[in-house]
């Protein structure tokens, strides 16, 4: 078929509708397979991460507090006494130390467990020792994991020569699950340096940022001094990101003095 040259206009506008509703559909498949067609690429699991801090007193979570409590039997009139708690902000470095090493009290959720774990495993891989765990800090690790940052740390000093504080999460993921646990924990290893477009780390904003790798050095860290012990508190909790159900997953390491 021959165009004159005065229907070109009519013709290409033709064409250009076509294409157009070619690229509609293409969007609207697109759209559909997003919903219908599960993702077990590794973008799925593509985590968030900030940088990891060590040797840095924190801002602390536990005080000294006077509370009033109330008691009454069925004869008598309320009575008052007050109980004094004492919290870590205004404890002796000794009365901390007692604290993380307090092994009635060291049980981790089975969603921290699993990632306690997971750490342990990347260790014995590098021929560390394990870590033991530890509830000291709780707080903090909620507090980190529920607004997406590495927890407030505990207080360093003498008897706590070294300290790591670590957050991650992973989207696409409605509940803690093995998958995002090893997501998160393998990112902070392998994935923690320069990466270009595909950088992991949120800290990490060039080859040479000093944030690169802050999550590695926290999970394969060393004693800092012969005999000290690592501890390990760390929570996983469901979360979301920007919107997206996600898993968020935060550790406090603290290395203790023999």
């Amino acid at each position: 078929m021959r165009l004159s040259l005065a229907n070109f206009p009519v013709h290409l506008r033709r064409l250009l509708t076509i294409a157009y509703r070619q690229f509609l559909l293409i969007v609207a498949f697109l759209s559909i397979s997003a919903f219908i067609i599960p993702d077990f690429s590794a973008s799925a699991y593509a985590a968030g991460i900030h940088d990891s801090y060590g040797l840095t007193a924190s801002t602390h979570f536990y005080m000294v507090a006077n509370k009033s409590v109330s008691s009454k039997d069925s004869k008598n009139f309320a009575t008052k006494h007050t109980v004094r708690k004492l919290l870590l902000a205004h404890a002796s470095m000794a009365q901390l130390v007692a604290r993380i090493e307090d092994n009635a009290d060291n049980h981790l959720s089975p969603a921290g467990t699993q990632v306690f774990n997971a750490i342990n495993a990347v260790r014995e891989q590098f021929g560390l020792a394990p870590g033991l765990p530890t509830t000291a800090g709780r707080g903090l690790v909620i507090q980190g994991a529920r607004t997406g940052n590495d927890p407030n740390m505990i207080k360093v000093g003498n008897g706590i020569p070294e300290e790591y504080s670590i957050w991650g999460a992973v989207s696409g993921v409605a509940a803690p699950s093995t998958a995002a646990t090893s997501a998160v924990v393998n990112a902070w290893v392998y994935k923690d340096g320069w990466m270009g477009a595909a950088t992991e780390n949120l800290d990490c904003t060039s080859p040479t940022a000093p944030g690169c790798n802050g999550h590695r050095r926290a999970v394969l860290s060393t004693p800092p001094m012969p005999g000290a012990k690592l501890y390990i508190n760390a929570v996983s909790i469901k979360s979301d990101v920007n919107g997206t159900p996600a898993v968020s997953i935060a550790a406090l390491m603290i290395w203790v003095a023999p």
